[in-house]
């Protein structure tokens, strides 16, 4: 649902910019943690708040990177908390958010992921 990052000066974090079609780098900033936003908070936030399409770049410098990946149960249906119509329809740019039980939504975005353009 979210990823906490504590972005060391190395870097090598880049985020997607739908507008410009362009991986923008994130600039390491000293003692600040960055926050991003899964696609599974984005459905159920009806897409209200937004998944960014991030990835790390391969550096030559040494760093460490742990991971820990969390959903809910397989069987667990997810769905928007909220309507999604109005306001928030307009600010996903129309994209829906069926109910989907998170087994499907995983492998889902896996399929997804491993056909990705980017």
């Amino acid at each position: 649902m979210i990823t906490l990052l504590f972005q060391d000066q190395i870097g090598g974090l880049k985020v997607f910019d739908q507008e410009i079609q362009s991986w923008i780098p994130v600039k390491p900033v000293r003692n600040t943690i960055f926050l991003n936003v899964g696609d599974m908070l984005e459905r159920l936030t009806g897409g209200v708040v937004p998944a960014a399409l991030h990835k790390v770049e391969t550096v030559q410098e040494e760093r460490q990177s742990v991971a820990f990946f969390g959903h809910f149960d397989n069987d667990c249906l997810i769905s928007p908390l909220h309507d999604t119509t109005g306001e928030a329809h307009a600010k996903n740019a129309g994209k829906t958010f069926e109910p989907m039980f998170t087994s499907e939504h995983v492998k889902t975005r896996r399929l997804e992921s491993t056909a990705s353009k980017y």
